[in-house]
């Protein structure tokens, strides 16, 4: 037992590496998630990770005390009040997408009991869970995207089909017109 305790312990320069790939994490990172993963298997994180790679996002198992230490360094040293049990990172810098994470995560917990949001850093603030997952519930930016398009275009179809039926329409008008006098 000795021997695999000796195999696992990290030297300085291993921690103090493992601190500064924290602190880029932190730094470059748009959306960052942290979560408890206890009680999961390794098929069921590799799972996570596979669905998380579709956006361009990783989860990562961190050593909470240089995560602390990395936290302390940062500008989100609230992010240290998350950090109990056995946490990973769900991190991304892809602005693009943090609604398509945040909605993969949500939809992973709901899947897994053992897998809980604890809170993160999402669009330049400290969230908690719940608001993590109330943020997930909003329509992407994508998915309103296309209903402004379709908005946009509703006034146009209205005059072409107008435009098309000159005859049935101005027949339609006059109606409308002799109805309302």
């Amino acid at each position: 037992m000795y021997k695999t305790a000796q195999k696992h312990r990290l030297s300085r320069t291993e921690k103090e590496n493992l601190i500064n790939n924290f602190l880029n994490i932190i730094s470059s990172s748009k959306v960052l998630v942290i979560a408890n993963y206890d009680g999961l298997n390794v098929a069921q994180i590799t799972e996570l990770r596979r669905n998380l790679l579709k956006y361009n996002s990783k989860f990562k198992v961190i050593k909470n005390k240089l995560f602390e230490l990395a936290l302390n360094k940062s500008d989100v040293k609230e992010l240290r009040q998350f950090i109990n049990k056995s946490v990973g990172i769900v991190y991304s810098d892809n602005e693009q997408s943090i609604q398509e994470i945040l909605k993969s995560i949500v939809d992973y917990e709901k899947q897994y009991e053992n897998f809980k949001i604890i809170g993160g850093y999402v669009y330049n603030s400290i969230v908690d869970a719940n608001k993590i997952r109330e943020i997930s519930k909003l329509p992407s930016q994508k998915e309103l995207v296309a209903k402004l398009i379709y908005l946009c275009g509703v006034p146009l179809r209205r005059l072409i089909l107008t435009l098309k039926n000159p005859i049935t329409s101005l027949l339609f008008i006059l109606e409308k017109k002799s109805v309302s006098k």
